[in-house]
């Protein structure tokens, strides 16, 4: 197995511990009942680990990511896990299975993303897939402006891991660095192995922030009708507020289709 891979299991393991999954899981499968929205599309799906949850309630579930190391995990998990999701290596607007509107609802979760990309990239997916009346729920961050540091912040967690197929026993330890002084801010994680030192991954990117406002006004312009949002809190690491909330939208798609 590459290195690749275990690093992408491990950054999977180490967001569960900071993203409220079960939380969000429980919102998908009460805001999309399996009998009014049975096929489900999920962009940027890692390693399909919403979807394989899915899958076991019932849907018919496809997943896509431009990662493909992602990909080829998320098909090794969905056998291990025993589950029928289809995965797909693709952006989200290049995205375009044989019949048009296959899906009844779409989700994209845990993604920091610009407004552009949600512009481009998810409304370019949803308009060619989804379904007149089927439903639509992306997140976004936004600032926590009661916890927003000032500067530089740095955490250092760490994980027990019991061993599969994936990722020998062990314990992990993550740094995340997020440099407030920029704008967008840009964060680091680097995690390792504590007994080898073996850096696992490193991923540095910029966090975007929404304008929640112009986004729906986009959306409205196409034919989005926006129904909810839904706040899921502060994300922590190591339990210390890291200024930055994911927000949760809900939309119906007023498209005409087929």
């Amino acid at each position: 197995m590459s290195l690749s891979i275990k690093g992408e299991y491990l950054w999977f393991l180490f967001a569960k511990q900071s993203f409220a999954y079960e939380d969000q899981l429980k919102m998908v499968l009460y805001e999309l009942p399996v009998k009014k929205y049975p096929r489900i599309l999920e962009l940027g799906c890692g390693v399909g680990y919403f979807l394989s949850k899915l899958d076991e309630n019932g849907y018919e579930c496809t997943g896509i990511d431009m990662n493909v190391e992602r990909i080829n995990l998320a098909k090794r998990l969905n056998k291990l896990w025993k589950r029928n999701c289809s995965f797909h290596n693709c952006r989200a607007r290049e995205f375009r299975p044989r019949i048009k509107y296959s899906f009844d609802g779409a989700i994209w979760m845990n993604v920091p993303l610009d407004i552009d990309t949600l512009t481009d990239e998810f409304l370019g997916c949803i308009k060619y897939n989804v379904r007149k009346g089927g439903l639509i729920i992306f997140d976004y961050l936004t600032i926590d402006k009661e916890n927003q540091p000032t500067d530089h912040c740095e955490w250092v967690d760490e994980l027990y891991h019991q061993g599969d197929d994936f990722l020998p026993a062990g314990t992990y330890k993550r740094k995340v660095t997020i440099n407030y002084s920029k704008k967008p801010w840009e964060i680091v994680w680097i995690a390792e192995e504590v007994k080898s030192g073996i850096k696992l991954f490193e991923y540095r990117t910029s966090l975007p922030t929404v304008n929640s406002s112009l986004l729906r006004e986009i959306y409205f312009k196409h034919r989005l009708k926006h129904i909810k949002e839904v706040c899921f809190g502060r994300i922590e690491f190591d339990g210390v507020p890291s200024g930055l909330s994911f927000i949760i939208d809900l939309f119906v798609n007023e498209n005409i289709s087929r």
